[in-house]
């Protein structure tokens, strides 16, 4: 088996082990993972249509345009898939620890599988996979710890795995698992019984029966380890530290986070542990609570929105406090171009514009602004003073002004009223373009958008007075505001059910091109196994998202399905992996021919040094054929053949009688032509280019006449 494709299969072992946990749960394993692994996966209950994508893909792999591109090599990948199934039905963990002193940090990498009785089974499954990606040397057995292990030898050093009582213990070295091995029995000092561990998951509702993930690092630890994979000179180590102090790194301990099933659907929880009052740009994320008044600046029937407490003021000064602990002298220059801006402008960018926002925002798309896919997007925010704020932006257009001109582009302001309101907008005449920047106020409120009409209708819902029923009374986040915590900073809405028609829509075809693709492979796709549209429609929940903080860190809360989470979730998986397949099939082909087509390139760039290097010592003259390049062992004989060529034989022509002083436009040497797209040519300098067939043809008969041989023109190459 080639290396590439090696790689390739343990490569797609690896990450489809961790990826497709995405789609399962955490009945984790942390009671038998040490509590000081830096990086720990698990799950648990792998929903079936989660196995059922694996299944896919070994269904996809065994159909016979994917097996004719990939050939032999197909079949192991085929055998990871089988391995990868068989796990995903136990639960597991993929774990990282401390590397033992002095070796690779990937020697670390580990993975508990509980597999119950299937654990010897899965042992020689996997004993049969590694058997195959490594040439047909089987493992051998070897004592660790209390276990007795397979031991097999990869490039770089040694896998070890097998059954211990219920579980497979993988590792990536025999430290390693001899680690994992003596966790299958302890009862204590797991991760599970760490600090911060335990403080996460106390943040949260426990999870539901059904599938879960749960990720968890520690912060401090994986700094040191990517600090010590490339170890600093103390000068950088100095500076690195004032950066992560400065933007507030250092106070973090350690990142959670969650996936698992709640009565809403889909759940993510997420938790950063942040030690003390922590500086910098971290602090940033303190900001004050979510009014009600807040969210109903967002419409019910929102497609989209986020609606946040931000200070960009207090980012600015926050921004310069930092780069101050990291060095000061950048400052004066930041400064100065501030001050040069204002001078521009007419009024200051800081002291003026940011200090005149609030810190509500708010952003969202919705059918009644009458846009379609971000021309009714539009931008809320607060505003201290109203009218110096409309001064500044018509400032801002008087500056722009006579720059436009010169591309013989008018701006003109123009005015809307409506609803006793008025609409700035900014019409760029002279180009037929489909926006025009919109801006207006109510009270304390002002909107930016794409469209005068659009602008009007938020001035309605961003003023008590006129606004209309808004996100707070959607039934959907009547049911999902008592699940998040009383007091967020910050909320994220999407109308997934809105838009999961087109997402069904896209993965139906998606589905036949698996069902047709595979249809003559030995492990069909089965077309019928897909639902209806109404039967997966009425399981979508619309997407409903928070931030929040307390005395021990950020926290982040997430219900239902954001539309972008359908392409990666299990289904979605299905549409992205026959996707996939119709698209890599012709561009492996492409990438396969375009690396011939490199081997072939150097194989005449070789070539030409050889001529150079024989024509020094032979009064400067190219030798007779490459018959003489490879007697001389300048060249050998391999390089006369190109991979592009089907035939077995040498694949170069060679136009003999020339010198090192000929014309560099003549061509030395050409790969012969093997179909339409075009070849590669050796001219005399030694320089080697890609050639369509006219520029080609053109080339030959130019050297031809150069070098008074038009007679001897090749029948090809004549009109």
């Amino acid at each position: 088996m080639t290396i590439k494709y090696r790689r390739f299969a343990m490569g797609v072992f690896g990450l489809a082990l961790g990826a497709s946990s995405l789609s399962t749960n955490a009945g984790e394993l942390a009671s038998r993972t040490p509590a000081d692994a830096l990086i720990y996966l698990g799950w648990t209950d792998v929903p079936n249509d989660g196995q059922s994508l694996v299944g896919l893909t070994e269904a996809v792999l065994a159909s016979p345009p994917v097996q004719q591109e990939m050939g032999p090599e197909g079949a192991h990948v085929r055998r990871v898939c089988a391995v990868l199934r068989m796990m995903l039905a136990h639960p597991g963990a993929l774990v990282l620890l401390p590397a033992p002193p002095d070796r690779p940090f990937a020697e670390g990498l580990g993975a508990v599988i509980h597999a119950g009785a299937g654990a010897e089974p899965l042992t020689a499954k996997l004993a049969e996979l590694v058997t195959a990606l490594h040439g047909g040397q089987a493992p051998v057995r070897a004592p660790v710890g209390d276990a007795s292990l397979m031991r097999a030898d990869v490039p770089g050093g040694a896998l070890y795995f097998g059954a211990v009582k219920e579980h497979l213990v993988i590792g990536a070295c025999e430290a390693t698992a001899a680690r994992l091995v003596g966790m299958t029995s302890a009862s204590s000092g797991s991760l599970a019984d760490s600090p911060g561990y335990k403080l996460a998951c106390s943040k949260f509702e426990p999870a539901g029966k059904g599938f879960a993930l749960t990720f968890f690092a520690q912060v401090p630890a994986l700094l040191r380890l990517v600090n010590s994979l490339e170890p600093l000179a103390p000068d950088e180590a100095a500076l690195q530290e004032k950066v992560f102090t400065a933007m507030g790194i250092s106070a973090l301990r350690s990142v959670y986070l969650r996936v698992d099933e709640s009565p809403y659907g889909p759940r993510i929880v997420a938790f950063t542990q942040v030690e003390g009052e922590a500086g910098g740009i971290v602090s940033l994320y303190r900001q004050k609570p979510l009014t009600d008044d807040d969210v109903r600046l967002v419409p019910k029937d929102a497609s989209f929105a986020a609606v946040s407490n931000f200070d960009f003021s207090a980012l600015w000064q926050e921004g310069l406090k930092a780069a101050d602990q990291v060095s000061p002298e950048p400052r004066a220059a930041v400064e100065a171009a501030v001050t040069q801006a204002s001078l521009m402008f007419g009024f200051h960018p800081v002291n003026d514009l940011l200090a005149n926002f609030g810190d509500t925002w708010a952003i969202y798309d919705a059918p009644s602004h009458g846009g379609i896919l971000i021309t009714g997007l539009v931008l809320c925010g607060e505003t201290k003073d109203s009218a110096a704020l409309n001064g500044m932006i018509g400032k801002t257009v008087q500056f722009l002004t006579p720059m436009a001109a010169m591309g013989k582009v008018g701006l003109r302001i123009r005015q809307m009223k409506h609803g006793g309101r008025e609409v700035n907008y900014l019409l760029l005449g002279g180009l037929p373009v489909p926006v025009a920047p919109s801006w207006g106020f109510a009270g304390d409120r002002f909107v930016i958008g794409l469209h005068p009409q659009t602008v009007a209708v938020a001035l309605d819902q961003a003023d008590a007075k006129t606004r209309g029923e808004s996100l707070i009374d959607h039934p959907d986040y009547k049911l999902v505001r008592p699940r998040l915590p009383k007091d967020i900073t910050s909320l994220a809405y999407a109308d997934t059910r809105a838009t999961y028609r087109f997402w069904y829509a896209l993965r139906e075809a998606a589905h036949t091109m698996a069902a047709s693709l595979t249809a003559v492979s030995e492990t069909p796709f089965d077309l019928g196994s897909v639902p209806p549209f109404p039967e997966e429609y009425a399981g979508i929940h619309n997407f409903i998202a928070a931030h929040s903080y307390d005395a021990d860190g950020l926290m982040y809360s997430a219900y239902g399905a954001h539309p972008a989470a359908l392409i990666l979730s299990s289904n979605g998986g299905l549409t992205s992996t026959t996707m996939l397949a119709s698209i890599l099939l012709p561009s492996l082909a492409r990438a396969r021919e375009q690396a011939k087509r490199q081997v072939s390139a150097s194989n005449l760039r070789g070539i030409g040094a050889g001529c150079m290097v024989y024509a020094s010592d032979n009064e400067e003259k190219f030798p007779a054929s490459l018959d003489a390049l490879v007697e001389s062992g300048t060249i050998t004989e391999p390089m006369l053949h190109s991979p592009r060529d089907p035939t077995g034989g040498r694949s170069y022509v060679y136009l003999d009688g020339q010198t090192a002083a000929s014309d560099a436009r003549n061509v030395l040497a050409y790969e012969k032509p093997i179909d339409n797209e075009g070849t590669h040519v050796l001219f005399c300098d030694s320089h080697v280019e890609w050639m369509k067939p006219v520029a080609f043809r053109q080339a030959m008969v130019e050297t031809y006449r150069r070098l008074n041989r038009l007679d001897k023109l090749p029948p090809e190459f004549r009109e």
